[in-house]
Formats: structure tokens, C-alpha cells, sequence
């Protein structure tokens, strides 16, 4: 008996640890390179607007990691992943259909971030853009395993501050499924 103690208490050690070091380990392990950008669509769904400015309204300063952070939880809840082919990507109408692939997920990053950035007093140096890319996990590149052309690229964001250089990516999409708020 003690001994299926001992293992069953080991094995919740490594999942704990696995858990609790997943951002560091997908970092080591997985490489992103941009191939290209999409463009901004500016945000003008008065709902989402109307839960921002909510956001906003109960914050005395807004710091980068909390925009991101209130971005990426937005953007989850807002969306479901799914692989059909189809699907619409413009950030205005994607919480009404809910469902959407890594386009739309950026998409509605994109434009969330850069209206806080837009519409916020301390935020005016700092940038958003939607980044096209290719993703290899411990240098093998994922989009070369299939011909399907869904999984031909992927998209992910980049936030920059335009006077520092300061930079951070972030990947919606796994964000939703594992919780890693940055890449790289």
C-alpha cells in the first residue's frame, strides 16, 4: 500500500511541476518566425467597446502586462477554436459567431490591444501588430507534417513600445488552450 502512495504522490509532483513550469517549457521548445503581418481592422463593436471602457474605468494607471493580460482573457472568452475552413476573421463580428482559427484570434487581439493603446492616456507609445508565422517545436517545423493548407502558417501578435523597443509576443490561440500569456 505504500508504495502505490509513494507513486501516486510522485506522479502528482511531476504533473504539479510539469504544470507549473509549461510557459518555460514551451518557450525552450517551440520557435516562432514571422513570414508576414495582416492588417488592422479597427474595432468599432460598441458592446466590446462599452466591456473595455468598463476595464479601463476600474483602473487608476494601466501597465503593458495588464492589457495583455486583460486582451488575451477577452479574447478566450469571446472565442471558440475551430479548424473549419470558412471561418470569418473580422474582429467585429467574431463574438457574435464565437467560432474562429488563429487569424481570428489575432485579429481580435489586435484590434482590442491597439484600441486600449489608442484610447488610453499612458499607452500612446506602444503598438500592436498581427504577425504571420511559422512554428517549430524542438526544430522540427509543424507545418511541414501536413499538406493541409489550414495548417500552412499561424498567427500571433507582437507588442511593441514604439520609444523603448520594448517587446513582447503573445499567441492567443495557446493562451485559450494552455494559459502561456507570452512566447519567445
Amino acid at each position: 500500500m505504500m508504495k502505490w502512495k509513494k507513486l501516486i504522490l510522485t506522479l502528482i509532483g511531476i504533473v504539479a511541476i510539469l504544470f507549473l513550469s509549461r510557459t518555460w517549457l514551451f518557450n525552450i521548445s517551440t520557435k516562432y518566425q514571422s513570414i508576414g503581418q495582416r492588417d488592422l481592422i479597427a474595432l468599432s463593436d460598441q458592446n466590446m467597446i462599452r466591456e473595455i471602457e468598463l476595464w479601463k474605468s476600474t483602473k487608476e494607471s494601466i501597465r503593458i502586462d495588464e492589457v495583455i493580460g486583460f486582451t488575451l482573457k477577452l479574447t478566450a472568452r469571446r472565442l471558440k477554436f475551430s479548424t473549419k475552413s470558412g471561418l470569418n476573421s473580422n474582429p467585429n463580428e467574431l463574438p457574435q459567431s464565437g467560432e474562429s482559427n488563429c487569424v481570428g484570434y489575432s485579429k481580435l487581439f489586435n484590434s482590442v490591444a491597439n484600441y486600449i493603446f489608442d484610447n488610453t492616456a499612458n499607452m500612446g507609445n506602444w503598438e500592436s501588430s498581427h504577425l504571420i508565422g511559422k512554428i517549430s517545436f524542438l526544430g522540427i517545423d509543424l507545418h511541414g507534417l501536413t499538406d493541409k493548407s489550414f495548417w500552412s502558417d499561424h498567427d500571433y501578435n507582437r507588442i511593441i513600445n514604439l520609444e523603448t523597443k520594448e517587446e513582447y509576443f503573445v499567441d492567443p490561440s495557446v493562451f485559450d488552450y494552455f494559459r502561456i500569456t507570452c512566447i519567445q
